[in-house]
């Protein structure tokens, strides 16, 4: 991974890139994915200064922070925010929408030259991503998107409601668990949280990337157990999932069971 602070070809994963693995995990992928021309850095004021706000009080499991990083290339004129809201667990409607641990993504695009909001991508319905124009997303003090987190399962929709500043954490840092110490939390959910088995590399290391993706899936279809075709040739359930999807990319629309029995107040 390559850092502001680190010469072009080394990594904060290992020194080198390098690939630490549990079984047939590994994070190798998501190194290599990662553009010559794109940095990656831990930058606290940045991270603060854009924070999104998430209305969570509400919420049975509430994030216990954001974990970022700030990309920079040198071939765009833009600067990536990422964010990941870590929950401790997602307690679906049932076993099959219910697991430990549980990550969200957040993404806000910044001019580098004038520092104005230019969108914000989100996960609005299980990893199925959605982006808007950052003038048309409320913002607390001008530089804040606002957001409101999904019971149970975490995705966020817009709001123009005000919520709260979980803390920032750095993605980067070097982290210890199960025994072992990881290069970086990153890492660690790749490989002992098992995100490998799920993400797209390149989403997280090379986040542009997400300005023309639906979706974060290394494979959308097995993770929504698609396909299932009737006898036209058609999937009823993707055609379900296409619609969730573009009633996730307006603002303000709540969606697809979601809070069925959580009414939203304000």
């Amino acid at each position: 991974m390559r850092t502001a602070q680190t010469a072009a070809g080394l990594s904060l994963l290992g020194g080198v890139a390098s690939a630490d693995t549990d079984g047939d995990y590994t994070a190798q992928p998501y190194l290599d994915a990662q553009p010559d021309h794109v940095t990656i850095e831990f930058d606290r004021g940045l991270l603060e200064t854009y924070q999104p706000m998430l209305r969570t009080g509400h919420l049975k499991y509430r994030p216990n922070a954001l974990y970022g990083w700030v990309a920079r290339s040198s071939q765009r004129d833009s600067l990536m925010l990422v964010y990941w809201a870590d929950y401790d667990k997602q307690e679906g409607l049932t076993y099959k929408d219910s697991h430990l641990g549980d990550h969200e993504p957040i993404y806000v695009k910044v001019d580098a030259a004038t520092g104005e909001v230019l969108s914000v991508i989100y996960s609005a319905y299980h990893w199925l991503a959605a982006s808007q124009s950052g003038i048309l997303v409320p913002m607390y003090e001008e530089t804040h998107p606002q957001f409101h987190v999904v019971r149970p399962w975490h995705q966020v929709r817009i709001t123009e409601a005000e919520g709260v500043f979980p803390s920032i954490r750095d993605f980067t840092a070097a982290i210890e668990a199960d025994g072992r110490t990881f290069d970086s939390v990153f890492e660690k959910w790749l490989v002992a949280d098992h995100l490998a088995d799920s993400l797209q590399p390149g989403t997280v290391t090379d986040p542009w990337r997400m300005t023309d993706r639906d979706h974060w899936w290394r494979d959308l279809g097995a993770s929504f157990g698609l396909p299932f075709v009737d006898d036209l040739g058609i999937s009823p359930k993707a055609v379900q999932l296409k619609l969730l999807y573009e009633l996730s990319t307006i603002p303000f629309v709540d969606r697809g069971g979601a809070e069925v029995s959580d009414p939203i107040d304000g």
